[in-house]
């Protein structure tokens, strides 16, 4: 019984997430990890819910370690949680999820891109080079020149 109870939870709270009402998700998701602890999916949600208020930091890095101790290859929960701890911080921290997002999926330009800015914010790659502004003469001076810029080709 409490396996139905947490799944008709976890259905009500993905739709209360997709109508940006955190809160109410949060609500529900507490009580589908009490009910089914080891189901890895409640935890990330409630990570992702939790992830979405500054203040409640510490809990949400609780429930993403708590996903992915259950599912250690899931890929949307080592990209979340990566990206949350660049977000605050903590790029010592992100680097080491994106490292093995990285090694489980080396094909994907996403991770390898989250890598290098986890990389870039420790200081130990550098930044991207910036892409080549035209030149002020090719550039409109103002917005009714870059709407009707002649072709001079």
């Amino acid at each position: 019984a409490r396996y139905l109870v947490a799944r008709g939870s976890y259905l009500r709270a993905r739709q209360l997430m997709e109508s940006r009402d955190f809160f109410g998700a949060i609500v529900l998701l507490e009580q589908c990890v009490k009910l089914v602890p080891d189901n890895p999916e409640y935890h990330f949600r409630l990570a992702s819910a939790l992830a979405r208020n500054p203040r409640w930091g510490e809990r949400t890095i609780a429930q993403f370690q708590k996903a992915l101790r259950l599912a250690p290859n899931r890929t949307d929960a080592l990209r979340e949680f990566a990206e949350f701890l660049l977000a605050r911080k903590r790029p010592a921290d992100a680097r080491e999820h994106a490292a093995r997002l990285f090694e489980i999926s080396p094909d994907d330009p996403r991770h390898a891109d989250l890598l290098r800015r986890c990389e870039v914010a420790m200081g130990i790659a550098p930044p991207p080079a910036a892409p080549d502004e035209p030149d002020e003469e090719e550039r409109p001076k103002n917005l009714f020149g870059r709407f009707f810029r002649r072709n001079t080709e």
